[in-house]
């Protein structure tokens, strides 16, 4: 969304000098979230022309009706495309982070957006919820910033909270070349890239991702686009059907 006030790529500092657990994950997104402060997405705030992703969000919102944001951190796709569209959606959106949480409902309060629930929690989260409850999904710098293992494991429960045919929106980052790493604070494993000692990416190639798709979800289009400037690498989107 061109006006989100914070990208999962934040280059909030978090010091630390062994491998990452979840629980660091979180609390290190915690802790960066709470530098934010509420937003409000007005009307005019949304261009005509938006954004590869926005397009997609909005697009969503028209041929979906119950659409999920796993990992939606501050909430700014869903409040947008209440924003756009009226409120005619049921939106839910889960994130880990509950710093991200509370700044989702006060800002979705202040952009006086409709019918979104906005919830903490994680993967047992979905795995508590019915099957089939949804007939549209969104996830945006999520399922890459987490390890890979973990992003898998929500990405079957994505599948499982779709109808057949249910549309899918995955944004994930830019992949890194490990070659290119030269900056001390960077660091690569088998597991992924490290900024300071912290997790930050499972850093998987687009054929990579394409593959782990493949198990549960038809690709109707993909996409490439460079989000942090026109010489920047190119972040990814999929849109995907539930098989």
């Amino acid at each position: 969304i061109p006006f989100r006030p914070m990208d999962r790529n934040s280059s909030f500092r978090y010091t630390k000098n062994r491998m990452s657990t979840e629980k660091e994950i979180v609390a290190f997104w915690n802790r960066a979230f709470e530098e934010i402060e509420p937003f409000a997405i007005k009307p005019s705030d949304i261009a005509t022309e938006t954004d590869i992703l926005s397009q997609e969000v909005f697009a969503l919102g028209e041929k979906a009706h119950r659409i999920i944001d796993v990992g939606c951190g501050l909430g700014e796709c869903l409040i947008a495309l209440s924003v756009e569209n009226g409120g005619k959606n049921d939106l839910f959106g889960l994130d880990g982070a509950s710093s991200a949480i509370a700044i989702a409902k006060k800002s979705a309060e202040l952009s006086k957006a409709k019918n979104i629930l906005f919830q903490q929690g994680s993967l047992e989260t979905l795995q508590k919820m019915p099957s089939a409850s949804f007939d549209g999904a969104l996830s945006s710098n999520f399922l890459d910033v987490v390890p890979l293992p973990f992003g898998k494991a929500c990405l079957k429960e994505i599948a499982r909270l779709l109808k057949p045919r249910g549309l899918f929106v995955l944004k994930i980052n830019f992949y890194s070349d490990p070659s290119t790493l030269k900056r001390p604070r960077f660091a690569m494993d088998s597991e992924g890239l490290y900024i300071d000692g912290m997790f930050r990416s499972s850093n998987q190639t687009t054929e990579t991702w394409l593959s782990i798709l493949s198990e549960d979800f038809i690709l109707l289009r993909q996409e490439e686009y460079p989000r942090l400037g026109m010489n920047a690498p190119k972040d990814r989107l999929f849109v995907l059907e539930r098989k």
